[in-house]
């Protein structure tokens, strides 16, 4: 089993800029596609990059697996609201 470091490891602890962080994660999922924390990782990386769209795309991957993992729903939500979807990012944001 290889070392997936957390998004804090990644982005913040190793100072790696969120493009260079995604970059890792993605790296990482090619070999380890399930792992949940590195997708969910991903998906914030993807969001502070500006790039919304494949951020939803990584936090529902999680979704389907573990519908209430909250990190993967706030970032849904975060996703929804950029992307102009607000009657979906208000429902999530309810929710949680």
């Amino acid at each position: 089993m290889s070392s997936i470091p957390n998004f804090a490891e990644v982005d913040l602890g190793a100072g790696l800029p969120p493009a260079d962080a995604a970059e890792q994660f993605e790296r990482h999922l090619r070999v380890e596609p399930n792992r949940l924390e590195a997708r969910v990782g991903l998906g914030v990386c993807l969001l502070r990059t500006e790039k919304p769209d494949r951020a939803l795309d990584a936090f529902e991957d999680v979704l389907t697996v573990d519908p209430a993992q909250e990190t993967a729903l706030f970032g849904k939500a975060v996703a929804c609201q950029v992307l102009g979807r607000l009657d979906d990012a208000a429902g999530i944001y309810r929710a949680l």
